[in-house]
């Protein structure tokens, strides 16, 4: 039978407060217990594996009574002058610390905490720059659930993430290091939200790449979801099977075979890359920022807005915006007699022989050698079209002399013609083509493009240069998006010589290879607006540096250009050249029959002056 409080002689509420004061001082006991081991590895964190490193210490109200933090502040200064910046949870919360120090690839935040972080975690995801390169979490409560801390999208940001928590065995407390997984399983089918690197030892990780191990060395099979909007060639294409292909799908398979993903491509209906329209992004861009797609493979080119809002990787490629023109149609067949010669040449050739024929005409005829200097100055200026002239006509020496020169002159024009003749006389001749942007817009031909949400012309119509704002103004947009061509309208307009398609010039080309017009076609000098390509993933994604590393060594080795190439060639082909006959027809010798049809009608008038007058 138990023994009652009265029969052991002790007061009911010794009975009661005992146990209570015994388990508060084994708790402080514990909690000074972690102290001392908490405190410890968080100075030989500081001074070991980041020394040398820019650190954002960031405790909670609980842990800043239990640990010594000037103490780990000057540990870190005595150790190569480690820069150690000291914050609340407050601090990071209402955004006053510059934002080089909260976020940054090189930028080391130390998190530490006593209580449940979850709800400053909630509040802190808000913050849009909050994202360190590398996170350590430092938990002194051995009893707390860190794994659903761990789960918190703040945390996932990071690309290394290093957990030390105190746990207790035997009695005794120490550190037992964990990161995060998020891709892998373990082999009961759950991710590896928190995995475990053992118990932690400072003299084993003495550099920050040993105490933050890669978290995506391996996607574990993961399945990345791809918007595309496939028209942008050579990058993403419909081959012959209608299957989305391309340069970018190529690579990304080969990431994947290295890092252990595969991928599908998801069609976005409204054939948008990414415009931002009252807030709201449309397009491939939409679908990252809204429905949980992973990347983006498109050739987009980072503006200011997108590149703010969404990670990109290392720019890969180069390209530019042309404009393309149909070359001019060719000026009448007709016109060949007079391509040899320039206008200027012609008035040169008329006035010297006008001026020569008449003055020796003159002279001859002062002289008493001729009764008829009219006709003198027609047979010298026949020389002009090698015709004779006989000598007897001409009986001073000083006169044969003049026309000796005059007809060797003369000879050096009329085969400098005709050799020119015979080269251009079967080649269309074209009028002065529209060369720079500023012609352009000066022109009846209208500047045109697909509505696919590019930047470009927000930015032709707001833009401070005259030549700009003026094609913005006269810009018209194409909305009708074709599957199948949907260049094949403006293509077209650009045939009649209405207008001129602005698009990427990759791109561009690829168009004119497809509908077979690259010889009708052709690019003016000015480049519209040059920028460089890159493939855009979520805000914060903690894999974008490893995929744009992957992205820039596939560049350096040539294998970027060597698959673009290929695709380039497999999706074009060659265009077959049509080359004519060179043989002549009514239409080369034209000019000829017209001067033939002149002569006789002034022949005619002759005639009947001479007859009738």
């Amino acid at each position: 039978m138990a023994a009652s409080s009265t029969q052991l002689g002790l007061p009911f509420f010794l009975l009661i407060s005992v146990p209570s004061v015994a388990a508060s001082l084994l708790t402080a006991i514990g909690m000074k217990a972690g102290q001392t081991v908490g405190q410890h590895a968080i100075a030989k964190l500081v001074s070991e594996p980041l020394r040398g490193h820019d650190i954002l210490l960031v405790p909670d109200d609980q842990s800043q009574l239990l640990i010594d933090l000037n103490w780990i502040i000057r540990a870190a200064e005595a150790s190569h002058n480690t820069p150690v910046i000291l914050s609340t949870q407050d601090s990071l919360l209402h955004n006053t610390l510059p934002a080089q120090n909260t976020k940054g690839s090189l930028l080391t935040a130390i998190v530490v905490f006593y209580e449940d972080p979850t709800e400053f975690f909630d509040l802190l995801g808000a913050n849009m720059e909050w994202n360190p390169g590398y996170l350590a979490l430092v938990c002194l409560n051995p009893h707390l659930n860190t794994t659903s801390v761990l789960s918190q999208p703040v945390l996932q940001r990071s690309r290394f993430i290093l957990l030390l928590q105190l746990v207790s065995h035997q009695g005794k407390l120490h550190l037992v290091a964990f990161t995060s997984m998020p891709f892998k399983r373990s082999s009961w089918g759950r991710f590896l939200i928190r995995t475990s690197m053992g118990a932690w030892d400072p003299e084993a990780r003495k550099s920050r790449r040993s105490a933050f191990p890669g978290r995506f060395r391996d996607f574990g099979g993961k399945v990345l979801k791809v918007p595309v909007v496939c028209y942008d060639n050579p990058f993403l294409y419909y081959d012959k099977d209608g299957k989305c292909t391309g340069g970018n799908p190529d690579i990304l398979q080969m990431m994947g075979d290295k890092l252990n993903f595969t991928f599908i491509t998801v069609k976005v209906l409204n054939h948008q890359w990414g415009v931002k329209i009252n807030g709201t992004w449309h397009g491939m861009l939409g679908q990252l920022m809204y429905y949980g797609k992973h990347m983006m493979l498109s050739s987009n080119q980072i503006t200011q807005e997108s590149a703010q809002e969404f990670d990109w990787t290392y720019p890969y490629w180069e390209n530019y915006f042309a404009i393309a023109v149909r070359v001019p149609l060719p000026l009448p067949l007709w016109r060949n007699i007079l391509y040899p010669f320039s206008t200027l040449m012609w008035i040169l050739v008329i006035v010297t022989t006008i001026v020569c024929a008449s003055i020796l005409s003159l002279l001859v005829y002062w002289m008493r050698y001729t009764d008829d200097p009219v006709g003198f100055a027609f047979k010298v200026s026949g020389g002009i079209v090698n015709q004779p002239m006989p000598d007897a006509e001409i009986r001073a020496w000083w006169a044969r002399v003049w026309l000796v020169f005059w007809w060797v002159a003369v000879d050096i024009l009329a085969a400098a013609y005709m050799s020119n003749l015979i080269t251009v006389l079967t080649v269309p001749a074209f009028p002065p083509r529209i060369r720079t942007a500023e012609q352009l817009s000066k022109s009846h031909v209208i500047p045109s493009m697909l509505n696919y949400g590019s930047f470009v012309p927000p930015a032709l119509k707001s833009s401070k240069n005259p030549v700009l704002a003026t094609l913005g103004r006269r810009l018209f947009l194409d909305n009708v998006l074709l599957e199948a061509d949907p260049y094949g309208y403006l293509v077209g307009k650009v045939m009649e010589g209405t207008h001129a398609l602005i698009c990427s010039s990759d791109f561009l080309v690829f168009n004119l290879h497809r509908h077979k017009v690259t010889r009708t076609v052709y690019f003016l000098e000015d480049k519209l607006y040059s920028y460089y390509l890159s493939w855009f993933l979520p805000k914060h994604t903690p894999y974008t540096p490893i995929i744009s590393a992957f992205q820039q060594r596939f560049f350096e080795m040539g294998i970027l250009t060597k698959v673009y190439r290929m695709h380039t060639g497999s999706s074009i082909g060659r265009e077959q050249v049509v080359r004519g006959t060179g043989v002549l027809n009514m239409g080369h010798l034209q000019g000829a029959l017209i001067l033939l049809g002149i002569g006789l009608a002034l022949t005619a008038i002759c005639f009947l002056l001479e007859r009738y007058i």
